[in-house]
């Protein structure tokens, strides 16, 4: 019988979709790119850190939407949990300005 590694879900996902694969999708994603903010941090490479949530959140493009913000917000939120405050908050204050959500835009979604 073949056990899945990873059956969390991204409850927001799940919740518009009602898509249980697209939320599993998501979560792992979410992981991922998690740990690897975590694995650039750990090297003390802060700024490959910061240029990877820069890229979420499509600055370049000049299209960076709510949702976008809150998921890397709370993406360096959980950075910080992990014992990365100092680091997790050089990244915020790096990228304060596209991290501010505006409560009148929509979610981009």
């Amino acid at each position: 019988m073949r056990k899945d590694k990873d059956n969390t879900v991204n409850f927001e996902t799940y919740k518009h979709t009602h898509d249980l694969r697209k939320a599993q999708a998501e979560q792992r994603m979410y992981e991922w790119q998690t740990g690897r903010l975590v694995e650039f941090i750990s090297q003390g490479r802060v700024s490959d850190a910061t240029d990877l949530v820069a890229a979420g959140l499509l600055i370049k493009q000049n299209h960076t939407t709510n949702y976008e913000r809150e998921y890397y917000n709370r993406m360096i939120d959980d950075v910080a949990k992990l014992g990365y405050e100092k680091e997790a908050e050089q990244i915020r204050w790096t990228l304060q300005k596209h991290l501010k959500i505006d409560k009148g835009e929509s979610d981009g979604r």
